[in-house]
């Protein structure tokens, strides 16, 4: 059948979401151990830069897990900008070297594909079979329909029946 194409490829779109969302997680409670470790200079030292820190880590953070609880592309979008601040500020505060400009490509990927997942999660919950994409069900669902379906001696069947006034044994 020609759905059933269409729902694997579906289906298998899904799976990489899913994993991707995974990994993308996994990033937002590690940077919310950064957002731990500022929010505790703040209040060790209380120094400004540690604020605006703990703010950036804070938005990046939630920001990231509700993009992907709500499936929302603005906060997606407010999440890359967290992240991409946030990492402009380790740069400037740690200096330039090869783990800042790592974790710098790797964040910022990882938001742009948080984005992507979102736009194609918002596309796959618009497609028939959503979200298990599974072509037995939809054969099912078509049988089902086909079920409901009577022809017409049913249909005058069940009419003479519900309008007669008794049995034949009456008579």
């Amino acid at each position: 059948m020609d759905f059933e194409v269409e729902y694997t490829k579906n289906r298998t779109q899904m799976n990489r979401i899913k994993k991707e969302d995974k990994i993308f997680f996994i990033m937002c409670a590690a940077n919310l151990v950064f957002f731990l470790f500022s929010a505790f200079l703040l209040i060790a030292s209380g120094e400004k830069s540690y604020l605006i820190s703990t703010v950036v880590y804070m938005t990046s953070s939630v920001g990231g897990v509700l993009s992907l609880y709500k499936r929302n592309t603005v906060l997606a979008v407010i999440s890359s900008v967290g992240f991409f601040s946030e990492m402009m500020m380790i740069m400037l505060m740690a200096g330039f070297s090869l783990v800042t400009f790592l974790l710098f490509g790797v964040l910022i990927g990882g938001s742009i594909r948080n984005i992507m997942n979102v736009r194609s999660y918002q596309w796959l919950q618009q497609q028939d079979g959503f979200p298990y994409f599974e072509p037995k069900q939809k054969i099912y669902e078509m049988n089902k329909a086909q079920w409901n379906i009577k022809d017409p001696y049913t249909i005058e069947k069940e009419r003479r029946e519900k309008n007669s006034a008794g049995h034949m044994d009456d008579i």
